[in-house]
């Protein structure tokens, strides 16, 4: 099992998602983003928006990480 201590060169994240009724049969999905680390959030309507937010603290970061991110396959 995974230790439950934050690796100083990584950053975790809780999201939440729902659907919003627009009118007229119309929905939408939002969310809200958090980083456990500092606290922050963000409400976001769109997936840049939600990009934007999770990347910008790792642009800022003193150290990149040792483990290189896993990408889903297409």
């Amino acid at each position: 099992m995974e230790s439950e201590t934050q690796h100083p060169s990584s950053r975790l994240f809780t999201i939440r998602l729902w659907q919003e009724e627009l009118g007229e049969g119309q929905t939408e999905w939002r969310g809200r983003a958090q980083d456990i680390a500092t606290g922050s959030a963000k409400n976001f309507r769109d997936w840049p928006g939600l990009i934007t937010f999770l990347t910008r603290p790792l642009e800022t970061a003193d150290s990149p990480c040792d483990e290189p991110a896993e990408h889903p396959s297409a």
